[in-house]
């Protein structure tokens, strides 16, 4: 099913600050750039999984939680439990369905969707160390209490950058009958209904860029599903920035077969759009999904052992999460004050405090890279 909740919210906030009509605030809030080419040649994604943390044979001394005991490391540091890391991804903790804060993970911007897997496995590998730090902690205040993080399933959201210039109804109106059958390639059991809408928060220069986000997503336990989920809903973006169209029959996608054959139809249309070097690879990898209907449990690896150690440290070179990262680091290194966001940096003891990173695209900000040169010299 698919929700348009968070663009409906815009027009109306937009309209409750001017007083325009439904139709005049809707055209005010789209004001797309001209020079962003259609389909996006280069897009960025993420993937938001969240966690259950809990003990094992025993529990923290002071009485708190497992998920705040995991984050007590990065809150001691002066830190709150919402916290970039080094390699520009964000760790929080939020309340479970019973208020128990558990901890999440959100990968940074990639453009690669094989650096998002690796990116998102580097969550995996995150968590763990904490989880091990966690331990020793325990264990030198007596307690004999084990730490174990785990993912959730149906817990995980999809971001995707996608083009203002074009009218978010088409992105919609094409992913519904998409979500609805793409469980038949997602490796589980359980059927979720992804949802998608449109973020109110873009994080981007929305005159360009705005973010779609489908939650409810189960993030299964095969990198090759997570490849083929993301790259095959790119392909239906890429549909929806292109004149291509395309006929979805919607009757049995619930049954097996029907959901194969409204697939194979999406999968035909990707295939008459003009091509990228990277689309062959990601269409093959559709195609055989679809024809194996066993993919989704395949051990095969699309990010090998060492990409995932590297991310674990190491953010995307190629979009804005580099400045993030680098900023980070170098901030830490040099012991100076700092806060951040997705789109914003800012030196809390320094002259010019924030720069705003608006192209998730831009990995070179002349602006930040300066700030970031800066944080080398003395406080102003």
């Amino acid at each position: 099913m698919t929700k348009d909740s968070g663009f409906k919210k815009l027009v109306r906030q937009q309209m409750a600050a001017t007083g325009q009509s439904y139709t005049a605030a809707r055209a005010a809030i789209y004001r797309p750039a001209t020079d962003v080419v259609l389909p996006l040649t280069r897009r960025v994604f993420g993937l938001k999984t969240s966690y259950a943390a809990a003990f094992d044979g025993g529990s923290a001394g002071d009485g708190i939680g497992a998920g705040e005991y995991l984050f007590r490391p990065m809150v001691g540091q002066g830190r709150s439990a919402n916290v970039f890391h080094e390699n520009g991804a964000r760790l929080c903790l939020r309340p479970d369905g019973s208020g128990v804060a558990q901890p999440a993970y959100a990968t940074p911007e990639c453009d690669s969707i094989v650096e998002l897997v690796a990116a998102e496995r580097a969550g995996d590998e995150i968590f763990a160390r904490l989880a091990i730090q966690a331990e020793e902690s325990l264990a030198s205040e007596g307690s004999p209490a084990a730490l174990a993080v785990s993912r959730l399933g149906a817990a995980q959201s999809e971001s995707y950058l996608i083009a203002s210039a074009v009218a978010p109804e088409r992105y919609l109106r094409l992913l519904e009958p998409f979500l609805a059958t793409r469980w038949v390639y997602d490796g589980v059991t359980v059927r979720p209904t992804p949802q998608a809408s449109l973020a109110a928060a873009s994080f981007a220069d929305e005159s360009r860029y705005r973010r779609l986000k489908i939650t409810g997503v189960d993030p299964g336990l095969s990198q090759l599903a997570t490849f083929v989920r993301v790259g095959a809903t790119e392909q239906v973006l890429r549909l929806a920035e292109s004149p291509v169209e395309v006929s979805v029959d919607h009757r049995g996608r619930t049954r097996s077969a029907g959901a194969v054959r409204a697939q194979r139809a999406y999968l035909a249309a990707a295939r008459r759009i003009r091509r990228r070097p990277e689309d062959d690879i990601i269409l093959d990898a559709w195609q055989a999904a679809l024809d194996s209907h066993e993919d989704s449990q395949a051990s095969t690896l699309i990010a090998t052992a060492s990409q995932i150690e590297t991310a674990v440290d190491l953010p995307p070179q190629t979009t804005r999460a580099r400045l993030r990262g680098l900023f980070i680091k170098t901030a830490k290194d040099h012991r100076r004050d700092f806060t951040l966001d997705w789109v914003h940096l800012k030196l809390n003891d320094a002259a010019i405090k924030t720069v705003r990173c608006l192209d998730p695209l831009d990995a070179s900000l002349e602006s930040a890279e300066w700030l970031i040169t800066s944080i080398s010299g003395p406080p102003a």
